[in-house]
């Protein structure tokens, strides 16, 4: 097919944060490959704005998990109509391969999960990967045959203007100018058992506000809401609970009024990431080889070095220990050495992790 020629593109990630956020890279390359094509999305609707900010999709197809199957006969039944040249499949669940199944598509593209060796190295702790790949490259890596690779040029993560005037207005009632040095805490993530300590996250806190002069924001969601009135009744003034507040791309203008983001394995450690923050990532359960840990140089990620990783590979699985050790013994002195070395820049940065 001509690089000129009008190509019908769907893209199939439906969930979660963070991986919609990782698909980003790969839409832009779609983009440079036909740039005369129509390049939809599937995204479940609590995501929709997310993929809305990007400028190379030209139509999204939302759905509510509540609706039940009907909502995937519907968006089927739309898809079928459409006729696309390819289709993307790189969520590969049971509801992708439904929507891709007799979609009429040209041809269907799958990225590669690896799940014999994640499976492996999960369940017998055999590793068998020869090579890291980032997530981002594998979806990427869907595109080979179609002449897709990597240009090393970040996620085209574009915050909406209201979204960034909703946050000055906010900081601004809340006494935060611009001559603030602001630390996002984010504490949550979608499974507790890669999600530090209450008491951690306060420890850090108070150091970044002694040390730094800094003024601490909390990220999250409503669920993350709790933890974050608890620091924030630890610490006083300073602190500035938004957990619930925002919407995700207002939360991601928040971040990007930050100088240092302090986050678990979870979607605003991705968004901090695509908006090239200083980034010191708690990882517990879950591994590099997995492929979700963070590729910019500005960011370290915190970890313990224990046989039992991984457990799972995206946190679902409890603690056979019953002891979440793996994240709950990362001590706050560990993230105080990482957060330091990377506003200082020190050699421990470069090395991109700090194991314990």
């Amino acid at each position: 097919m001509n690089i000129n020629d009008k190509v019908k593109i769907l893209v199939i990630r439906m969930s979660s944060l963070g991986d919609i956020i990782l698909t980003f890279p790969f839409i832009r390359l779609l983009r440079r490959k036909f740039p005369n094509s129509e390049i939809d999305f599937i995204v479940k609707s609590e995501f929709r704005e997310v993929v809305e900010s990007n400028k190379h999709i030209s139509h999204i197809y939302s759905f509510d998990k509540n609706n039940g199957f009907g909502e995937l006969k519907r968006i089927k039944s739309l898809i079928k109509q459409q006729k696309y040249n390819y289709v993307f499949d790189i969520h590969r669940n049971l509801r992708s391969y439904y929507l891709r199944m007799f979609s009429g598509a040209g041809r269907v593209f799958l990225y590669k999960k690896y799940r014999i060796r994640r499976f492996l190295l999960i369940y017998f702790k055999l590793n068998l990967y020869k090579t890291i790949t980032p997530v981002y490259k594998a979806y990427i890596n869907a595109g080979r045959k179609l002449g897709l690779v990597d240009d090393g040029k970040g996620f085209d993560f574009v915050i909406p203007t209201a979204s960034l005037e909703k946050v000055d207005k906010l900081l601004e009632k809340r006494g935060i100018n611009d001559a603030v040095f602001l630390a996002a805490i984010c504490p949550g993530s979608g499974h507790r058992t890669k999600c530090w300590t209450e008491e951690g996250f306060i420890e850090l806190s108070n150091f970044l506000i002694s040390e730094l002069n800094a003024s601490i924001v909390i990220i999250g969601d409503t669920d993350d809401r709790p933890i974050g009135e608890a620091i924030k009744k630890s610490l006083g003034s300073g602190v500035f609970n938004f957990c619930g507040e925002l919407s995700i791309m207002e939360s991601a203008g928040l971040i990007s009024k930050c100088g240092l983001v302090i986050a678990n394995d979870a979607g605003p450690l991705h968004i901090a990431e695509a908006l090239n923050k200083k980034v010191a990532a708690l990882f517990g359960p879950t591994v590099e080889e997995l492929g979700y840990f963070p590729v910019n140089t500005q960011s370290v990620v915190v970890q313990r070095m224990l046989r039992c990783r991984p457990c799972s590979n995206n946190g679902w699985r409890s603690c056979y220990k019953k002891t979440n050790e793996c994240i709950e013994r990362i001590t706050p002195k560990d993230v105080m050495n990482a957060c330091m070395g990377l506003l200082h820049n020190t050699s421990e940065v470069g090395q991109k992790e700090i194991n314990i």
